[in-house]
């Protein structure tokens, strides 16, 4: 069964503890100037690394560890669903451990 994954999911790969990242796509993100974005090349769907915070706030975090709980876990290579077309998930170089290391740790692509 393929996954479906909307603007503003959050996502995570198995191997993350305590992190997750936030999916966008042109039609969530930006509607109105979406297909100036295509024109353009633009990815049609991402990732941003949600990030890390301290706090002194015990709330806080279980607010996050709830978002982690809730994350649709992915996979490289796996085939995922978003606003209707097919994509494959690619994980980035150095993004496959117990953390995400860069702001767009996962990938997209069309899937042929």
């Amino acid at each position: 069964m393929t996954k479906t994954i909307s603007h503003n999911d959050l996502v995570k790969l198995a191997s993350w503890l305590n992190s997750y990242a936030k999916v966008g796509t042109l039609n969530g993100y930006c509607p109105n100037v979406a297909d100036k974005a295509r024109e353009r090349g633009d990815d049609e769907a991402w990732t941003v690394n949600a990030g890390a915070a301290l706090s002194s706030s015990k709330s806080f975090y279980e607010i996050e560890n709830a978002k982690v709980a809730r994350a649709i876990v992915v996979a490289h290579g796996e085939t995922v669903e978003i606003e209707g077309n097919a994509y494959t998930v690619y994980v980035n170089r150095g993004n496959d451990g117990a953390f995400p290391r860069n702001s767009d740790p996962i990938r997209f692509i069309a899937a042929k």
